[in-house]
């Protein structure tokens, strides 16, 4: 009989000190050679997509929400969990504001923005071997170019 989706995941860790315990056990095991590594890397990014598809799924959090708020506390401890009721992610929209001042800073910024990307663009354009100046007459140099290699994995 097939394991059912939710029954493998509570066999994940559940506090901080066991998620820290089964990170570092994977870890040995992968250092220790005792995996398939790439395997590994492309289980966790599934895993990645599993959270990321449940935590943004609008039905699942109105789910989560009503019956966080059957407790009838804003606040409560449950399963090795905190659970807190509140307002999160507050957004404005100032362009109902009718504020002049806003709008200009706003326009500003946008003019800011665009210079400052045109003017990086150009700098990265400038090679060690070209004589660049600035207004002062200083020699420009190219910018310093800082990245990490890395392997992507991407589902299939």
């Amino acid at each position: 009989m097939q394991e059912s989706a939710v029954s493998i995941f509570r066999k994940l860790p559940e506090t901080k000190d066991q998620v820290k315990q089964f990170a570092s056990l994977v870890k040995e095991s992968i250092l220790d050679g005792e995996v398939d590594i790439l395997r590994t890397a492309s289980n966790i990014r599934a895993l990645e997509e599993v959270i990321k598809l449940l935590k943004n799924d609008v039905l699942i959090k109105d789910c989560i929400l009503e019956e966080a708020e059957k407790n009838g506390r804003k606040t409560f401890d449950l399963n090795n969990c905190q659970y807190q009721i509140k307002e999160v992610g507050a957004k404005y929209d100032f362009t109902v504001c009718n504020d002049d001042q806003w709008e200009d800073a706003t326009k500003d910024e946008l003019v800011a923005k665009t210079k400052r990307t045109d003017r990086e663009k150009f700098l990265k354009s400038i090679t060690p071997d070209m004589e660049v100046f600035n207004s002062d007459g200083v020699k420009l140099e190219t910018p310093i170019k800082k990245s990490t290699t890395s392997v992507v994995i991407t589902l299939k």
